[in-house]
This record gives structure tokens, C-alpha cells and sequence, in this order.
């Protein structure tokens, strides 16, 4: 045996150890070459039960997984050289089925490369993150990922992005049966600020929600944006004002302020647009 096939992805198997008994395929090497890198691991599929199993441990070194992912059949949101290493089982008669089933867990990094389906900068410049598009990118110097699955929910332990563009931290879940995402995060600019958002919907059709507050008083963000945040909202609430105007009274008394404490400056502007001034 050369290669392996499943769709247009093709693998090849210099050495390849193969074992059929019972019902059980078992498959392990340590040389798969494919898409640039290589791919070693175990896998056990044991089509005797009457829902189908299967078992896998592989390693990764600098496969290009989009092109890898394209080629299986499904979609690609990443587009670099991948290093990282996985352990998961699944069951099913389908690939729904096998999908809804995985546990495990996933480690991996990627190098250099872009994020397909989205132009983060047009997005800023915007202020609208548009529907998924197979052309648009995000060019990122790294993504590095820590992933535990159980029953095709993906959650994240440690999701960092880091590129010129966008920076961010993440966790949240992945639900890979119906393809929906639930992610906070941490997101930054180069030289510029950083705000608290929460990225949902189906993956295709990705919403936001910022968290203003956490953007308005967080000492990191320069004062400036902070100022031109909380002077650009709609905020018209008498009983939000009252609120306002109490905290605003306590920041002004206070004989000493820390970090943490709220900025009076923000206050003031809020309170204004509470207002409806």
C-alpha cells in the first residue's frame, strides 16, 4: 500500500502497519506525509458493535490543515503550517452520528497564516462583522488552541490568537453537530485598545455583542478611546442617570483611587448621555 484516499485527500503510507481481525481495522505509522508535513498516529475501528467505534491518537508537524480539511470534505477556518497533537473516540452509522459522538482532547499551534471567512479589519472599520466569505482573511503570526471535547462540544481551555492586525484570548465552546460557536473573548489592537466581546451564532454567520462596560473602565485602553466610547453611546435612562450620578458621587469622595475604581471623567460622560444631554 502507497496512500491512503478519503475524497481528494490523499496520504502517503511509506510505512504503514495494518491490521484486519474480527471486525477491528487497526492502523498505526509514524511517516504519513501529507500537505506539506507529517502526520503520525494510532487508529482502531471496530465495525463489529452494532453502532460502529472508533479510536485515534495523531500528531501533526506543520501540516497546511486547510487544504488538509478542504480535501475531507469539510471547511477550513484556519489557513498556516500546524503542529499539535489529539486523542479522540467516537461512534456512528454517519458522519452526523460520529460527529455528535467525539470526545477527546486537542492541542495545536499554528504558525503564520490567515483566518478564512473574515476580514477583522473591514469589520473594525465598519463596526459590522459581515457574513462569512470564502475570500476574505485575517493574516495572524500565531493561533495556539487546547481544546476538550465530549458528545461534538468542543470546549477551549486556552484560545490565543496573535497577529498585526487583532490580538485575542478566548474560551467558550464549539458545538460541532450543529456548527454553532459560543466564545468570550478578550480582543486587542496593536497600539490602539482592547475590549471584552462575546462571538456567537453558527459559524457562518457570526454575531457580536462588545461589553461596553468592560471597555469603558478598563485602564488599559487609552483614555482618549475610553472617552470617545462612553461619549458615542445611546444611554437615555432616568433611573440608569440616578445610578450614574451615585456612583459618580462615591468616585469623587473617594480620598484615594486604585485602578479598579471607576474613572469620574467616564462617569460624567455617561451621565450626560444618560441624560439625554
Amino acid at each position: 500500500m502507497r496512500a491512503l484516499k478519503y475524497n481528494k485527500a490523499q496520504v502517503n503510507v511509506p510505512k504503514l502497519a495494518v491490521a484486519l481481525k474480527d471486525g477491528k481495522l487497526s492502523l498505526e505509522s509514524k511517516e504519513l506525509a501529507t500537505h506539506g508535513g507529517k502526520l503520525s498516529g494510532r487508529g482502531v475501528l471496530d465495525a463489529k458493535p452494532a453502532v460502529p467505534t472508533f479510536a485515534a491518537a495523531m500528531r501533526l508537524d506543520g501540516v497546511d490543515v486547510h487544504s488538509l480539511m478542504s480535501d475531507l470534505g469539510f471547511e477550513g477556518y484556519v489557513d498556516g503550517k500546524t503542529t499539535g497533537e489529539a486523542e479522540v473516540s467516537g461512534a456512528g452509522r454517519n458522519e452526523r452520528e460520529l460527529v455528535s459522538s467525539l470526545k477527546g482532547r486537542v492541542k495545536a499551534r499554528v504558525g503564520q497564516g490567515v483566518v478564512v471567512g473574515y476580514d477583522v479589519k473591514k469589520a473594525i472599520e465598519t463596526w459590522r462583522l459581515p457574513p462569512y466569505d470564502p475570500k476574505a482573511r485575517t493574516p495572524f503570526e500565531r493561533i495556539d488552541a487546547d481544546l476538550r471535547m465530549d458528545k461534538g462540544v468542543a470546549e477551549s481551555n486556552v484560545m490565543e490568537l496573535a497577529g498585526p492586525v487583532v490580538g485575542a484570548k478566548a474560551d467558550g465552546t464549539a458545538r460541532l453537530p450543529t456548527r454553532q460557536l459560543d466564545y468570550s473573548a478578550r480582543v486587542s489592537f496593536p497600539n490602539w485598545w482592547s475590549f471584552a466581546v462575546r462571538i456567537f451564532g453558527p459559524f457562518r454567520e457570526l454575531k457580536y455583542d462588545v461589553d461596553w462596560w468592560s471597555t469603558l473602565f478598563n485602564r488599559q485602553t487609552p483614555a482618549a478611546t475610553r472617552m470617545a466610547v462612553a461619549e458615542g453611546l445611546d444611554l437615555k435612562d432616568p433611573e440608569l442617570a440616578g445610578m450614574l450620578e451615585s456612583a459618580l458621587q462615591k468616585a469623587e469622595s473617594a480620598p484615594t483611587r486604585s485602578l479598579d475604581d471607576f474613572d469620574p471623567e467616564i462617569l460624567r460622560a455617561l451621565l450626560k448621555r444618560a441624560k439625554g444631554e
